[in-house]
């Protein structure tokens, strides 16, 4: 017997405003991205999706030059992961988030996030 899930796949086009602030407050730029983030999830949520899969790297800003991403990246952290953690327990769904994660050994990998329906981490996958 098959169980029907809703999924929801978010892109980037008309969506969240990738082009940063080069010499803006990168704690007011991360706020702006989860509030981008935010318009756009409550475009699906209505439809109670059970998986909302974002894009890849889907919070950071394209226009900045790598250094620029870095300083972002360790400013960001994990807030807007978080973010959609909080979502993800709200909604009771999954939300798949593709990001630039920081490592231990201070290396960065581009990582997606399987949040579960509470809200906690269920996989990580490294590309």
């Amino acid at each position: 017997m098959s169980k029907y899930i809703k999924v929801s796949a978010l892109s980037m086009k008309n969506t969240v405003n990738h082009s940063g602030n080069l010499n803006g407050n990168l704690q007011s730029e991360t706020d702006r991205m989860i509030d981008s983030w935010r318009g756009q999830l409550n475009t699906v949520l209505p439809n109670k999706p059970d998986v909302i899969v974002l894009p890849e790297v889907c919070d950071e800003y394209r226009n900045y030059p790598l250094a620029r991403k870095f300083e972002y990246y360790d400013v960001r952290g994990d807030q807007v992961r978080d973010f959609f953690m909080d979502q993800a327990e709200k909604n009771s769904c999954y939300i798949a988030y593709s990001a630039v994660k920081k490592m231990h050994d201070g290396t960065y990998r581009n990582a997606t996030q399987l949040i579960g329906r509470n809200g906690k981490l269920a996989g990580v996958y490294f590309k």
